[in-house]
């Protein structure tokens, strides 16, 4: 259905309404966009109320609720998004008729929509980069890939037509994730909304040719929209220039033919000219014969174009083109809850009973109904010493689901019950695609916890090191254990962002989904300092006595059972890829005691002695090793330093953080370049939902669609005199890439040029310089920049409040090493504790102290917190 948020574009961001009250069992924080038939709202869902997730809430305004055919294709949106489960497709929690008011109940994606990504572009004269525009259409053409093949759970086809792309639906988040929502006129299979007679839908400047003409619709009709939305994010032009009906008809007889984005914008390749051509071609087969051949395509001319093509490239570039506007959103979302536990004095109202959409009558007494749950069990597919793990399906939304339910035996156990507690909320407060996610959390009528998660279909990393090992080859080729590695690590960068630590990184604990999505699982074991997930309750819920961790992959702190911080995933972490690379585990034939003492003693082999045939190129060797480290502090200082050396070339080691290089003995071996694509084919070793018993999950969030009009063609930009630039705005070298090779020196911003009738002659005089290295943003690689500017960018950074940045910008710092790491570290300190980050905010400070008990910026940060400088 058309979005009922039709917002002013002109309106800032972030400026809606901040009145809170309940709906059922969630709490509308406040009104994020508002339009002529509904309104789309920020809110907390009450049943994981603790952990603070965030929600949006989407709802059909009251004098509609008596449209039936409206109804019925707003909730039929909610059916269909339940249906599909991937990362670049927005989720739906919940759809239900909630006090006569139906309601959609979405995942928040914190970020901006293409659309908002265009207007800036128009504001400030600037394009969007080329690998920041591509990344964006290879993720939207992966998602909609996944729909276009979608089946039921009997295996019949959906024969998904979205019909309604456009840069509105299309959501990026500032972590780089791009999301299509907004599926409420999507054609499907089995849908209860009748087209209306002569109705269109799909808004006409995205419309294809046989839209226009009425005729029968399919992938391809998408593929057209896509195309349109590639063209106007190149050029920051409108594709429907004349008004609706001439427009319409122009389409349906073929001569409406906008001129090629090369002939508009002089730093697009012909190669994609062409592909633009080919997506909006006017005869269906003369296009891609479908989105997964279209993103293939995508891929091949950027990577003939030097050009990456991964998530990282997204987020650097909106940090770019919208500056502050993370921060804004981030306020906007704080005062709301802020005001909301002011006026309450809680988070959510307890759950209500409420009418649930398209209920099938249960028989009574079904035994496969968890009692008091809209959840139906299938086979148990997971058990353990805590309870078991069911595949599952939730009835009223038809979506499958891995159930993990505490065995009743312990449920009167305090701290178990306490620990799966904590379990669930830890990863409610995480939103990573390399996670899994969770739905629902509660108690059973007999008093049991439960909470359900994604259920994943392909087979956990000890199930592929098997079939590794019993091959030829023994072990993982080089560019998996990589594209592994970096996933991993990225995940547990998010986790340990909001001072979550795993504690259990294991092959059993790493899922290889049938996509090609790297998951893990299980948090069942991990700790967290934070109060916000901790809700009140004690942060050590250890016995005495109790030790946690796999020992075959233990930390040497964790086997002497001290205080483990993130650098103990590291180690982990790093065992996990030492058995990758050479087949066989680190400390081998050892009984638990020995394996211990060997992880707290020994030192381990070098990977490339170990296994001397897997010719493992030096940098990886190096890595696994500087993860490996006896000492934490001798070990990356973050997941996301080691995802980003991963990301570098491995043909040689990379320095260490106090600019030592490794002292690793290595022979010169080709570049590693990045892995392929993942193969989208149904794997041979399928397996269903195999989320281990301990897994966990995040609760992901959803967005409100704004709307913009169509703004005015972009103003002349005057040719823009060339600042002295340290570093370029577009295109940083990729910390992860996964489909592209890194991309050599980027190509310079271009502004755009003036609106014109007829396609103006490119001009070298409108091709702005590169941006400062002030506006460099987060994540930018270390050796693009010196140390003295990293820790400059830092200061600025945090200056500024961009705690986030000051982060990425010190984490820099301390990589290139020398006295100013201390004083990055320093930054990191202070920044966490704006954040709220206390204990990792002292832990960062101490360290300084370790190293320089003299250190007058640690000292000071320290005292300023009321904590004691004293050794």
């Amino acid at each position: 259905m058309p979005d009922p948020a039709d917002t002013d574009p002109a309106a800032p961001r972030f400026s809606g309404s901040g009145s809170s009250r309940s709906f059922g069992r969630y709490l509308l924080l406040g009104t994020i966009a508002r339009g002529g038939m509904g309104e789309i709202h920020l809110a907390l869902a009450g049943s994981i109320a603790h952990a603070q997730k965030l929600c949006v809430v989407k709802t059909i305004r009251a004098e509609f609720t008596g449209e039936d055919n409206l109804v019925a294709r707003f909730l039929d949106e909610g059916r269909v998004l339940c249906a599909l489960q991937h990362p670049n497709i927005g989720q739906v929690m919940e759809v239900a008729i909630e006090q006569g008011v139906p309601f959609l109940a979405m995942e928040y994606v914190g970020g901006t929509d293409l659309a908002e990504l265009i207007d800036a572009g128009r504001g400030s004269r600037r394009y969007p980069p080329l690998d920041v525009v591509l990344s964006c259409l290879a993720a939207v053409l992966d998602g909609m890939a996944y729909a276009h093949r979608a089946q039921g759970l009997d295996g019949t086809p959906f024969h998904l037509v979205h019909r309604d792309l456009s840069p509105e639906n299309m959501r990026a988040s500032w972590d780089g994730d791009v999301k299509v929502l907004d599926f409420g006129t999507a054609l499907a299979a089995g849908r209860s909304a009748q087209t209306v007679h002569g109705a269109i839908f799909g808004k006409p400047g995205y419309m294809s040719p046989e839209q226009a003409r009425r005729e029968p619709l399919d992938p391809r009709t998408d593929l057209y929209a896509i195309g349109v939305v590639a063209w106007e994010l190149l050029t920051l032009r409108d594709w429907m220039t004349l008004d609706i009906v001439d427009h319409l008809r122009a389409l349906a007889d073929g001569t409406h033919r906008p001129a090629p984005p090369s002939t508009l914008r002089p730093d697009v390749p012909p190669s994609l000219d062409r592909w633009v051509a080919c997506m909006t071609a006017y005869d269906p087969s003369q296009r891609f014969a479908d989105a997964t051949t279209a993103r293939r395509a995508l891929l091949d001319l950027a990577q003939a174009e030097g050009l990456r093509i991964d998530r990282e490239v997204i987020s650097e570039g909106l940090r770019a083109m919208l500056p502050g506007a993370q921060e804004a959103e981030s306020e906007r979302n704080r005062r709301w809850i802020a005001e909301a536990r002011s006026q309450r004095g809680t988070t959510a109202d307890p759950p209500r009973l409420r009418q649930q959409v398209n209920t099938e009558p249960l028989a009574p007494r079904d035994p496969r109904v968890l009692p008091g749950t809209p959840y139906r069990l299938g086979a148990q597919i997971g058990a353990g010493g805590m309870g078991e793990v069911y595949a599952a399906e939730h009835m009223d939304l038809g979506r499958p689901v891995a159930l993990k339910v505490l065995s009743p035996a312990l449920s009167s156990d305090p701290s178990l019950v306490q620990r799966f507690r904590l379990e669930a909320r830890a990863i409610a407060a995480l939103s990573h695609p390399n996670l899994v996610h969770v739905y629902d959390l509660g108690t059973t009528d007999d008093g049991r916890l439960f909470f359900a998660m994604e259920r994943l279909r392909g087979e956990s990393l000890r199930a592929r090191l098997e079939r590794a090992k019993s091959s030829e080859q023994g072990r993982l080729p080089v560019a998996e254990c990589v594209r592994i590695g970096t996933a991993v690590a990225r995940a547990l960068a998010a986790a340990h962002a909001v001072g979550v630590v795993h504690r259990d990184i294991k092959p059993e604990n790493i899922f290889l989904t049938e996509d090609g999505v790297v998951k893990v699982l299980d948090f069942g074991v991990a700790k967290t300092s934070n109060a916000e997930i901790l809700g009140g309750t004690d942060a050590n819920v250890t016995r005495a006595g109790e030790l946690f961790g796999s020992p075959a992959y233990m930390a040497p702190e964790q086997a002497r059972g001290r205080e483990v911080d993130a650098r103990t995933d590291l180690y982990s972490l790093g065992a996990v890829l030492f058995e990758c690379a050479t087949g066989s585990q680190l400390f081998q034939d050892a009984s638990m005691v020995e394996l211990l003492a060997r992880h707290m003693a020994q030192e381990p082999d070098s990977p490339r002695r170990r296994a001397p045939s897997a010719n493992i190129p030096p940098g990886l060797d190096a890595i696994i090793l500087r993860c490996l480290a006896k000492d934490p502090s001798d070990r990356f200082d973050s997941a996301a330093l080691l995802a980003d050396a991963l990301g570098r070339p491995l043909d040689a080691a990379p320095p260490r953080a106090d600019g030592v290089p490794d002292t690793v003995t290595m022979s010169a071996t080709a570049l590693l370049r990045p892995p392929p694509p993942p193969a989208r084919s149904r794997s041979p070793w399928p397996l269903v939902a195999v989320v281990s018993l301990a897994s966990v999950v995040t609760l992901a969030a959803a967005v409100g669609l704004t709307r913009r009009g169509n703004p005015p063609p972009p103003p002349v930009a005057a040719p823009i005199a060339a600042p002295p630039a340290p570093a370029p705005v577009v295109a940083p070298p990729a910390p992860a890439p996964v489909v592209a090779p890194p991309a050599p020196a980027p190509a310079p911003v271009v502004a755009p040029p003036a609106p014109v009738v007829a396609p103006p002659a490119p001009s070298p005089a409108v091709v702005a310089a590169p941006a400062p290295a002030a506006v460099v943003d987060a994540g930018a690689a270390p050796s693009r920049r010196s140390a003295h500017s990293a820790l400059s960018l830092a200061q600025q950074s945090f200056a500024a409040g961009r705690y986030q940045e000051t982060i990425a910008h010190a984490n820099d710092a301390v990589a290139q090493g020398g006295r100013g790491a201390l004083d990055a570290r320093v930054l990191i300190g202070k920044a966490r504790n704006a954040m709220g980050q206390r204990a990792e905010a002292v832990r960062a400070l101490r360290m300084v102290l370790e190293r320089d008990p003299g250190h007058r910026g640690a000292r000071q940060a320290l005292s300023a917190m009321g904590e004691s400088v004293a050794p």
